[in-house]
């Protein structure tokens, strides 16, 4: 599940990417920002309500479904540190390939 929402995000990424690319006016950047950003959340929306029991019985019992419901308890910093920095790598990593990116289109 990790890796798919993973997956999603760079596919999402690589979209934004296209489309900033591509757009020769600032008003049709906005719009299909717009547009991306509302597609992205329609499965948040869906999900929503699937639990609310507006999509059926069969939805809401497996939008209802006790991995959903899971709350992980929160870890000291010490003993997540490696991991925060990781992360903040991996963010660092992304701000620096989609900046390269664009100064290579807007050059050519």
């Amino acid at each position: 599940s990790a890796m798919c929402r993973l997956a999603i995000g760079y596919m999402f990424l690589l979209n934004v990417f296209l489309v900033l690319a591509q757009s020769e006016r600032v008003l049709d950047m906005f719009y299909d920002m717009l547009a991306l950003n509302f597609v992205s959340m329609i499965d948040d929306i869906a999900f929503q309500l699937a639990k609310y029991d507006i999509l059926g019985k069969h939805l809401r019992l497996a939008a209802s479904a006790k991995c959903f419901r899971a709350e992980f308890e929160k870890k000291p910093y010490f003993l997540r540190k490696k991991m925060t920095i990781f992360v903040k790598l991996i963010y660092l990593f992304n701000l620096l390939v989609f900046v390269a990116g664009m100064i290579y289109i807007s050059v050519l």
